[in-house]
Order: structure tokens, then sequence, then C-alpha cells
């Protein structure tokens, strides 16, 4: 018995051959300098959608329907389907386009800030995490690696 495969499958062959083609460009660039974030995040794109295509490939094989179970306020059950992949892989992306368009030092904190908030985090710890790693981006890329971080077009553009 052949076992089909479906939509969300598809989609994480499709995000690994794009990614594919991202970390060869990445290195074809001439400098380290220019290469280490694309690699990076191809890396993290590669571990979620292979860790994604596992649980994928299970859920297939169980013949079951990945869900989320949450409690409501009354105490009831309610089966919510797990996040699509699109939304999964979203963020890396969103990263990405804010490292281009902001900056890598600008735009983790942003990013940091912004994720907790969306998954249910509190205000408070999003504020404290997003310090934290702007601080560590700093401290570990500007004064231990003596590494100039990407300033962003936007801050290219204006001069900065």
């Amino acid at each position: 018995m052949r076992k089909r495969l479906n939509g969300t499958l598809c989609a994480y062959v499709v995000i690994l051959l794009f990614t594919s083609l991202i970390f060869y460009q990445s290195f074809q660039l001439r400098y380290l300098v220019s290469k280490i974030i694309p690699l990076i995040l191809c890396i993290m794109v590669y571990i979620l959608t292979f860790a994604g295509m596992i649980v994928e490939l299970r859920a297939i094989a169980k013949k079951q329907r990945r869900e989320i179970v949450i409690d409501e306020d009354l105490g009831e059950k309610v089966k919510k389907p797990a996040k699509s992949m699109l939304e999964c892989t979203a963020v890396v992306y969103i990263l990405a386009a804010m490292i281009i368009i902001f900056g890598f030092l600008v735009a983790s904190p942003i990013f940091v800030f912004g994720y907790i908030l969306y998954n249910g985090g509190k205000l408070k710890t999003a504020v404290i995490a997003a310090a934290c790693i702007t601080i560590f981006v700093h401290l570990l890329f500007n004064v231990l690696l003596q590494a100039d971080l990407y300033h962003g077009k936007l801050f290219l553009f204006l001069g900065w």
C-alpha cells in the first residue's frame, strides 16, 4: 500500500530546495564576513525543516493529523491544528529580511521582542530578552570577534 504525501511535506521539500540555493550562493561570496549570516540562517532553516519533516512523516505513518489540545477558560478542551509550515519558517525569513533592511544589531532585538510577544510571552520578558540579545550580539561580534556587522540597507542609504 503506497502512502500519499501531503501538501505540508511538499512545502518542506520546496523550502529545502530554495534554502539550498541560498546556501550555495552564500559559498560563492568572497569574504567570510559576507558568508556567515546567510550560512547561519540556512543552517537554522535546515534544522527546522528536517525536524518538521520528521514530525510530518511520523504523523503520516501513524495516519494521524497533528493537533494541539488547548484548555479553554471554561475547562473545555478544543483541538486546533498545529502551526503550518509557512508560519514556522516565516520567522526565519522575517529575520533575514530585517537583517537586510535594518542590519544585524538592530534586527536581532526587534525580532526577539516580536517573537516572544507573538508566542504569548510577557512584555517584561520580551524587553529583557531583547536587551540581553543585543548585549550578547554586540559583545560576541563587535568586541570578541572584532567583526563589523552588516549595518543594513536603510542605514547605508542614510550614510551611517
